[in-house]
């Protein structure tokens, strides 16, 4: 009955016990039983789930044993003390069976005489007559006609027997059920006594199985045509009229010690409870016991995983996007094979924790350790060469678009195209899956274009043309300064500074207009000294290079960056720049490459950029989403925006100096390059 094969390992546990710690999702405590008990001086334990025997517990230490040979040892004496058959019951039921066996031969009208005395004496069927030495014995069928001659012959005549074949009949149905009722009652002794609590139910079972053939063997001889009808019985006697032979003595067997026997037979069967059926008991706690062992190591093992997968992929999400984004620009094999096998990792090991598949999930955390330290140095390096290449490009842009806005010469102009040219070449190259070394390469061609540019800028600078450019230039600047601090309480008036060059460009054209007049007024009407005249001219002089001086140096605070040092410096210092984009003016399809442009600086700038939105409504767009504001909300943004983009045919980009703020204005070939990215890309 050994059950060694059931089990094979489990590794020791040490936690306090609860055992809703082992059921599974389907299963409820309110259907959790507890049988206590006491091995060896401890306390144990078994925890049934709906009459089912699921785990086995030492109270004592608040655990679970894990060792098969200890659960067995323990459950089985357990059961043993409290399940199987005592000593009384096994002497009670020898009692009854010894009642129903002494009832076959306690005589009914003979003290003495009955069912063994009908089979020995008087059917010779219990071997007490010998024929040849050999005892006469009706035990089968050739033993049985020779045990009916010798009826014929001993009987035959004074009976009138002429036919032996109901002599025969009759004599097998008693003789055979006799013996049978033999050896039944001496297998149930010889099991009882040899009964232990392994064997217990299988020896129950044998006695309760022939309950009924001792029944019917036992009214098999009470009802034998040998016999005589009981003197006191009115139906024995009515059924045996004109059929007995009266050759045997009356039967009267205990039928009532058969019902006994059954009764305690039975009821000792109930009381076994699980030793009734122990292989399967057992078999049923091992299995429970183990499979509800490794359910609890395997959820213990699962918060544990998923404790140190937590931890190693924090910003990991952070990363596969800028993995995503690196493998798409750059050309990297190694780069796209790791980040392949680190977001295969990232998605298989969380799902394997829920399956509780914890196969080579040590070394798979290990290789996704590695592989988050290895891809963050490879996606930055590989970005790097291409924000390089991207900063290189917005810069010569930058430069080429401020060339562009200059007054050059015929040399410069032809220069510039030249620049220009390279500049639409590079360009063309400039798009996702290039290679590092070719977004280097790029990067490198853009600042020699960029340096280029720079040199002509500034050879512009020294040649004596562009001295008066430079004093024009520096005399804007300190306008653009005044009229952005008279702007201050206009929204996003960034032409307060033009609006004022206006108003004395104005005034210097009304005072030639009224000097000519007095002019010709005087010559005509008075006469006017020659001194005066002299002093007209001179005047006349003084207005008219007044009023080319404000003419030129409204063209230039029109057209001509004022202050870009002053606002890069600014842009540098600040973690945070605002983006005003005057939307309400532009055609859609500038509208959308304004706010693409927007977008990417969002995304991909170091710094935290917000967008304000300014159209029928106004809304603010940052790394977090778009929000709407408040007309109060949006005013207030507006008056601290670093750069304000703006719709205009011509493009031009304008600095304020206070504050340090840039004006961008230009169509949709101007903004297609989205040129923001020269200051926060």
């Amino acid at each position: 009955m050994r059950r060694y094969y059931l089990l094979i390992f489990l590794l020791p546990l040490a936690f306090s016990f609860s055992v809703a710690d082992y059921l599974f999702d389907n299963e409820s405590l309110s259907d959790v039983s507890y049988e206590n008990f006491t091995f060896n001086g401890s306390a144990y334990s078994i925890v049934y789930l709906d009459n089912r025997p699921i785990l086995v517990l030492d109270r004592e230490k608040e655990e679970v044993l894990t060792d098969n040979e200890s659960i067995l040892a323990v459950v089985e004496t357990h059961l043993n003390s409290k399940y199987a058959p005592s000593p009384q019951d096994v002497e009670e039921l020898k009692a009854i069976i010894q009642r129903f066996n002494e009832s076959r031969n306690d005589g009914y009208t003979w003290k003495g005489k009955e069912e063994y005395a009908c089979r020995n004496d008087v059917l010779f069927s219990g071997g007490k007559v010998s024929i040849g030495g050999e005892p006469v014995t009706c035990i089968d069928d050739d033993s049985c006609y020779r045990n009916a001659l010798l009826l014929m012959s001993a009987y035959g005549e004074g009976l009138g027997w002429s036919d032996i074949n109901p002599i025969l009949s009759a004599l097998k149905d008693f003789s055979l059920s006799s013996f049978q009722m033999d050896w039944i009652l001496n297998n149930y002794t010889e099991k009882l006594n040899s009964m232990t609590s392994d064997n217990a139910p299988e020896v129950l079972n044998y006695i309760l199985d022939n309950v009924d053939t001792l029944r019917e063997n036992s009214e098999k001889i009470e009802t034998t045509v040998f016999r005589t009808p009981r003197h006191d019985d009115d139906a024995d006697k009515e059924a045996c009229m004109f059929v007995c032979y009266s050759v045997c003595p009356s039967f009267d067997l205990d039928q009532g010690a058969l019902d006994d026997l059954e009764a305690k037979a039975q009821e000792m069967l109930d009381r076994l409870g699980p030793l009734s059926d122990l292989d399967s008991y057992e078999e049923t706690l091992l299995k429970e016991n183990w499979r509800r062992l490794n359910y609890r190591q395997n959820e213990d093992a699962a918060r544990l995983y998923s404790s140190r997968f937590s931890s190693l992929s924090a910003n990991s999400e952070q990363l596969l996007q800028k993995l995503e984004k690196a493998t798409s620009l750059v050309d990297n094999g190694i780069l796209k094979r790791k980040y392949n096998e680190f977001r295969a990792l990232h998605l298989s090991i969380p799902a394997r924790i829920e399956e509780r598949n914890f196969s080579n999930i040590e070394q798979d955390l290990e290789n996704y350790q590695a592989l988050k330290g290895e891809l963050s140095s490879l996606s930055e390096s590989a970005l790097s060469a291409y924000y390089k290449a991207r900063d290189s490009r917005n810069y010569a842009l930058f430069i080429i678009t401020t060339l562009d806005s200059r007054v050059l010469d015929s040399v410069a102009k032809s220069s510039l195209n030249d620049l220009k040219t390279r500049l639409s070449d590079l360009n063309e190259q400039f798009k996702p899956g290039l290679s590092e070394a070719e977004w280097l390469e790029l990067a490198d061609a853009y600042s020699e274009v960029a340096k280029e540019g720079e040199a002509l800028l500034n050879s512009q600078t020294t040649q004596p043309q562009m001295l008066l450019v430079s004093f024009l230039e520096n005399a804007a600047v300190n306008l653009n300064k005044g009229g952005a601090q008279l702007g201050k309480t206009a929204n996003l008036d960034e032409t307060t500074s033009l609006n004022l060059l206006f108003i004395l460009l104005a005034l210097s054209v009304f005072s030639l207009v009224v000097l000519v007049f007095l002019h010709f007024f005087s010559s005509f009407s008075f006469s006017i000294p020659k001194a005066f005249h002299i002093f007209f001219s001179w005047f006349l002089v003084f207005s008219f290079a007044l009023f080319l001086f404000f003419s030129l140096l409204y063209l230039f605070a029109f057209n001509q960056p004022a202050d870009l040092s002053i606002f890069l410096e600014s842009i540098e210092k600040k973690d945070e720049v605002v983006i005003a984009l005057k939307l309400s003016d532009m055609p859609v399809a500038q509208k959308e490459l304004v706010k693409e442009c927007a977008n990417e600086l969002v995304e991909e700038s170091s710094k935290n950029i917000s967008v304000l939105a300014i159209e029928e409504g106004c809304s603010l767009i940052t790394d977090k989403g778009s929000t709407p504001l408040s007309s109060a909300e949006c005013s207030s943004l507006a008056q601290r925006s670093d750069i304000i983009v703006a719709y205009r045919e011509d493009s031009a980009t304008l600095f304020s100096a206070d504050p340090p703020r840039a004006y961008m204005y230009g169509d949709a070939e101007y903004f297609e390059s989205c040129p923001m990215k020269v200051f926060v890309g």
